[in-house]
Parts: C-alpha cells; sequence; structure tokens
C-alpha cells in the first residue's frame, strides 16, 4: 500500500525524547524516501520546526494562517492570540538578540542556533559575560528557567567553548 498522502495526528504524543525522535526520523525518511504528501497535527512547535516545509494554523475550523514555517514562526504576536506558541529555541534567540546581541532571530531549531551561536562567538573579540543558564540567576520564574533542557546545555556547552576562545 503506497497512499499519496499520510495524516498523522500527534504521532509522538506520550512518548520519551528518543521514542520521539526515532518517529519523526522516520516520518522524514518516509517522506524523502517515497516522496509522499504528510499531514503532521501537532502541537510541538520543536517537531514542527524541525520537520516541515508548510505551515497551516486552525483556529475555529477555519484557516487562520498558512505559509512556509519561517513565515508562521515569524508571527509569534499572531500565533499566541491563537493559543500557540513558536519554538523554545527561536524564543531564546529572540530574547538574546534584544539583549542588544547581533545574531538572527529567525532560528527555528537547536541545529540553526548552534551555528548562530559558534559564528557569533567567532565574531565576537570579547568573552561573553552575558549568557547565564536559569540556574545562575535568582529566583525561578525567569524565561531561562523554562527552556528545554537540551536548548540549556547548548547554550552551557557554547559558553563554555567560548571560556575557550577568548
Amino acid at each position: 500500500m503506497k497512499p499519496d498522502v499520510l495524516i498523522l495526528d500527534e504521532p509522538t504524543a506520550g512518548l520519551d525524547p528518543r521514542g520521539r525522535d526515532e518517529i519523526l526520523g522516520k516520518i522524514q525518511e518516509l517522506y524523502e524516501r517515497e516522496g509522499i504528501t504528510i499531514v503532521l497535527v501537532s502541537h510541538s512547535m520543536e517537531d514542527i520546526a524541525k520537520l516541515v516545509n508548510r505551515i497551516i494554523v486552525m483556529h475555529n475550523g477555519k484557516i487562520a494562517m498558512d505559509g512556509n514555517t519561517r513565515e508562521i514562526f515569524n508571527q509569534a504576536e499572531e500565533l499566541e492570540k491563537l493559543g500557540l506558541g513558536i519554538p523554545q529555541v527561536t524564543t531564546f534567540m529572540r530574547e538574546y538578540k534584544a539583549k542588544g546581541n547581533n545574531i538572527k532571530e529567525d532560528i527555528l531549531t537547536i541545529e540553526e542556533a548552534k551555528i548562530e551561536i559558534i559564528n557569533f562567538l567567532r565574531s565576537r573579540k570579547k568573552m561573553l559575560k552575558d549568557i547565564t543558564i536559569g540556574q545562575y540567576f535568582p529566583g525561578g520564574d525567569t524565561f531561562v528557567h523554562k527552556l528545554d533542557p537540551r536548548i540549556k546545555i547548548l547554550i552551557s556547552i557554547m559558553f563554555i567553548i567560548s571560556l575557550f576562545f577568548y
């Protein structure tokens, strides 16, 4: 059986990170190998950002937004009004740019963030002192405290690497 369209409704719901990555890898492999259209219904913005090339946002049974991944995630305020968000790494990069750092803010995946941060670190002449991870913030209700642990690890690694370069 070789369908033209495969519709998946929350295929990774309830899975641990390893199982989620395996399922998403198989979905990506199926798309690339078979060339079929895959409709992926998900509330995980990270999964959406990593996998899809077009997003259709539904609200009250109607299409509220339709565009490529970057176009849609660049409309964070509109998504928020609809009860959705953007990937955590995108939020972090926007916050970091808002603090005066010259980086791209339309980063959608951890892989893109890694490349952007490495390029940013290489372009800087002084050691970065303004990247601090959640456990070093006083209090416990900051944006950084709410980040996915994998993003915190990425930022920590990038900070440690920066210590060796500068």
